[in-house]
């Protein structure tokens, strides 16, 4: 039987029987602890073996230090019953080996590896989590490992597509920049979503830029105006923008090809470049402004707790209200009617009384260091993502 498992192995080439039979160090380590715990030394195991002869001891020396690599399962077998064990001691190191990929699989995750390394980094991350979920994914369904050209194929379809989806972020974040556009956090994320929509219209109708791809984008325009999230004029800009670039595109016929790393195709990629990096800048220094902000907003609410008479050991509990409060003047200004409804819901959560905080206490330090944070917050750059929200001392005009 032993013969009839290894004997189609010996059949492989030598770099596949490498692979297939190479065993973990961490196997010699387990003998030789299942040795030292029946307190034999290696020429008495190699004896209980029935290896006899000068060096007999030599053997299990090899295979306990892992330099051999490749041992049978009928030597790893007496091994273990002169020890008194079982397979069932090292079973975790085998099942661990089974659960190896095939030459097959390592094959095809090598050419994905090696596609992946002219990709940009993310990129190539999301690629390679992707193949190897599939992969994963094949294995636990019992189905046979996928081969190397449908896989190679289908995975540099998933590159091209996470390559134009990043390349479309940038390029709106880009047009953004460019026409001065302030749309909030939520405007921005449907904004890219309306981007993203309309990419997909156009691929769908590559070779066909009449009459079809007109009722595509018409679709997608009436679907995303009906949704009144986002200023008309942006939706018009930001698909402008888009179509632009994937005609550009299309008419070099450069929409399938996959990128080295780094490699600027025209200079429309090189100007929606531009404008992620300055996007960054600014919002790096309007958060560490704002962060600071917020700080001294919590430094000068502390003598109000004192005056409340707020125990020691509760400071941090009702500080954390106050940048609640600051996040509630962001979200729906100072004196709006949400902002006075979400005050009654945060003071009176039950976690909160079940803490031991009053309610009453809750809402005078968010009332003020709302009004404190309001006051200051006039000083702080302009938000790269815009207000979205009413003014933070008084309600914004209508006409604003």
């Amino acid at each position: 039987m032993f013969n009839d498992i290894i004997g189609p192995m010996a059949r492989l080439s030598s770099e596949a029987l490498k692979d297939s039979l190479w065993f973990p160090t961490e196997l010699g380590q387990r003998l030789a602890t299942l040795r030292r715990r029946r307190k034999l030394t290696q020429k008495q195991l190699a004896e209980l073996m029935g290896r006899k002869g000068r060096g007999n001891f030599s053997m299990v020396s090899a295979i306990e230090r892992g330099r051999m690599k490749t041992p049978s399962l009928r030597l790893v077998g007496d091994y273990l019953r002169a020890c008194g064990a079982s397979f069932r001691d090292v079973i975790d190191l085998l099942d661990r080996y089974t659960s190896k990929p095939t030459a097959l699989e390592a094959a095809g995750r090598d050419v994905v590896v090696c596609m992946a390394a002219a990709l940009p980094q993310k990129v190539a991350w999301q690629v390679q989590d992707y193949d190897a979920a599939v992969a994963r994914e094949r294995r636990l369904a019992g189905r046979l490992p996928e081969p190397t050209e449908p896989r190679q194929q289908r995975v540099r379809k998933y590159a091209v597509a996470s390559l134009w989806r990043k390349r479309v972020r940038r390029l709106v974040v880009g047009a953004i920049e460019q026409h001065k556009l302030r749309p909030s956090y939520t405007g921005e994320f449907h904004l890219q979503t309306f981007a993203s929509k309309v990419w997909s219209a156009c691929w769908r109708t590559r070779g066909e830029p009449g009459q079809k791809r007109e009722r595509e984008l018409k679709l997608v325009r009436d679907w995303f105006l009906g949704t009144n999230v986002v200023e008309p004029r942006s939706v018009e800009l930001i698909e402008q923008a888009v179509v632009q670039y994937f005609l550009g595109f299309e008419c070099s016929q450069n929409l399938d090809r996959l990128p080295a790393e780094g490699e600027v195709i025209d200079e429309a990629q090189r100007s929606s470049d531009s404008g992620p990096e300055e996007r960054r800048r600014r919002l790096r220094a309007y958060n560490i402004a704002r962060s600071k902000m917020i700080d001294d907003v919590c430094d000068s609410t502390r003598p109000l707790l004192a005056e409340l008479g707020v125990p020691e050991r509760q400071m941090p509990l009702y500080l954390s209200a106050v940048r609640q409060a600051c996040a509630m003047v962001e979200n729906c200004g100072l004196a709006s009617q949400e902002f006075r409804r979400q005050l009654d819901e945060y003071a009176n959560q039950p976690e909160r009384v079940r803490v031991g905080q009053d309610p009453d206490k809750v809402r005078r330090i968010v009332e003020f260091a709302a009004e404190r944070y309001g006051l200051l917050r006039r000083a702080l750059p302009q938000n790269p993502h815009g207000d979205g929200c009413p003014s933070l001392a008084e309600p914004r005009p209508e006409n604003s």
